[in-house]
Formats: C-alpha cells, sequence, structure tokens
C-alpha cells in the first residue's frame, strides 16, 4: 500500500513540476519603436508600456525604442525595416518575421490576441536586428543596440533602469519537489517501523 501511494505522489509531483516548468517558459516579447512628440504614439504607448505590462506581468517583455528624442536608435529602427520589412511607420510593434503591427488602432485592437495567442503556443522570443529570436531569459541587455528601455511588468528598477530578472520558477520547483519527496520518504520509514513494531 505505501508503494503505491509513494509512486501516486512521485507521478503527481512530475506532472506538476512539467506543467509548472512549460508555464514559466511562456514569455511574449516584442520590440516596439515609438517616439516623443509622435501623435498616434500618444494613443498606443499607454497600452503597450503601461498597461499590458501590468496585466502580464514577467510573461510579456518590451524592448522599447524611442526614435524621436533618441537618435541613436533611428539606425536601430531602420536596420529592422531592412530585416523585418515593416515599413519605416510608428508606433510599430514586432513580434518576428513577418509579424508585425504597425499604427496605433491596429496595435490597441489586435495585439492582445497575438500576445494571448503566443502564451498558448509557448510564448515568442525576443525578434533581435540580425532577424534572430532569442529568448529574453538569454539576452544580455546590456548588448542590445543603441538606447533601449526594457520593460518586464514590475520588473523594471525605475531609478537605475536595470531590470530585475522574474525568480526561476525552475529552481524553485525542484527545490519544492526535493522538499517533498524527502517528506515522503521519512513518512514512509515512520509508517515502515510503526507498521513493523505493530506487527
Amino acid at each position: 500500500m505505501s508503494k503505491k501511494i509513494l509512486l501516486g505522489c512521485l507521478v503527481s509531483i512530475l506532472f506538476l513540476f512539467s506543467f509548472v516548468t512549460v508555464n514559466a517558459e511562456s514569455q511574449v516579447c516584442v520590440v516596439y519603436f515609438t517616439g516623443i512628440g509622435c501623435p498616434h504614439c500618444t494613443k498606443s504607448d499607454p497600452v503597450v508600456l503601461e498597461t499590458l505590462p501590468k496585466e502580464y506581468g514577467d510573461k510579456f517583455v518590451v524592448i522599447e525604442y524611442e526614435i524621436y528624442q533618441q537618435r541613436d536608435n533611428v539606425p536601430i529602427f531602420q536596420s529592422y525595416d531592412s530585416v523585418y520589412k515593416t515599413g519605416l511607420g510608428i508606433p510599430l510593434v514586432i513580434f518576428g518575421k513577418n509579424d508585425y503591427i504597425v499604427g496605433d488602432t491596429p496595435i490597441i485592437q489586435n495585439i492582445r490576441n497575438k500576445i494571448d495567442d503566443y502564451l498558448t503556443k509557448g510564448g515568442n522570443p525576443c525578434p533581435m536586428i540580425d532577424g534572430s529570436s532569442t529568448p529574453f531569459s538569454d539576452i544580455n541587455t546590456g548588448d542590445l543596440p543603441g538606447s533601449p528601455n526594457i520593460l518586464t511588468g514590475d520588473g523594471q528598477n525605475p531609478i537605475t533602469g536595470e531590470v530585475v530578472e522574474p525568480m526561476n520558477l525552475n529552481w524553485v520547483m525542484i527545490g519544492g519537489i526535493m522538499a517533498v519527496i524527502v517528506v515522503i520518504i521519512i513518512l514512509l520509514k515512520i509508517g515502515v517501523r510503526v507498521k513493523v513494531k505493530v506487527d
């Protein structure tokens, strides 16, 4: 009987671990081009830079490039256009190759559905300037070109501008699983000792 309980607990733990591991890795990363003083950007900026990061937390990452005041970001914008063929209009959200939204109204109306769709598919890596895609967790934000602003839910230090990496849930789960296994083993040994003493 105790072996069946142990086996049932281990199967449950492994199932829980695989579920949390998939969810921990589900993250949508976008590159967002905007401009201070751009009338269309003033409509989409609050959604992309404030509302969505708060709603999705660390499941949504925005690499923002402001191109009107931060002139060193203009060549970055042009490079993304040459690789992703987006056109030179802002506001612009890039999810990946052939997957972008241009304009305030299309962004406001469609971005949530795209984020939700990507989250159900396991996430979306960050579209890089060379056309490749990289998970946000693998990016050294200091190596990004130009002067990006990184938004990860509430994960940004407003004073230094540094991004505080979200806690790695995989290691938390491994620690929790190890603790549960130890407790189960101890309980089974106590149960075996009691069983031996009773018999």
